[in-house]
């Protein structure tokens, strides 16, 4: 009797888990670059409507440091709106109490890389709408290129697949791998002849 109620719970457990990672997940859909509008339904006064974020686009790409303007609109225009409060990655980044509901969050807010969370809650009367796109923060240090040139090439075993390799005076010592095919070999460097091979 204990076990199956322990079974119970731990299903019931997992269940709640489950459903609960699902709804909180916070993602969108859409394709990258297309705007995405979440709608909402207004039920005083029998009118409907939608918030519209027109900018940053689902996906759109930063720089560290970048200004990112924020831009919302609402169907149809003529729909009420007391204020529009703006998050950046689950902060309160400002609020916006008229028109036009466009919002610029500061270099000093977008310090950190990866895919960020852009929101915006829109009061209207006495209900509540938002609409969220996520935007990729990428660093603003461009990496640094490097270049190489082929010297001299020198012969090996082309059934040896490499896995590890070490040079000491004039002598590879090498750990190949495959199937079936590993091995740890003493190699001459100018001619590509194996040494020792275990």
């Amino acid at each position: 009797m204990k076990s199956e109620y322990g079974r119970f719970v731990a299903l019931t457990s997992i269940f709640i888990l489950i459903t609960w990672i699902i709804s909180c997940s916070g993602r969108t859909g859409g394709n990258p670059g297309q705007t995405a509008s979440v709608k909402a339904q207004l039920n005083n006064s029998d009118q409907t409507g939608s918030v519209i974020m027109d900018s940053p686009g689902t996906d759109a790409e930063y720089k560290l440091r970048e200004e990112i303007k924020v831009s919302i609109s609402t169907q149809p225009a003529s729909l009420p709106v007391d204020s529009v409060r703006i998050f950046f990655d689950g902060r309160d980044a400002g609020l916006i109490k008229s028109a036009p509901w466009r919002y610029i969050l500061s270099s000093s807010a977008n310090l950190h890389t990866g895919r960020k969370s852009v929101k915006a809650v829109v009061y209207s009367r006495n209900k509540v709408l938002t609409a969220t796109h996520f935007i990729v923060v990428y660093s603003d240090i461009a990496p640094k290129s490097y270049h190489y040139k082929v010297i001299h090439t020198y012969p090996h075993d082309k059934e040896a697949f490499t896995q590890g390799l070490f040079y000491d005076e004039g002598v590879l010592f090498e750990g190949t791998g495959q199937e079936a095919g590993s091995s740890l070999r003493q190699v001459e460097l100018t001619t590509g002849k194996v040494i020792k091979q275990t």
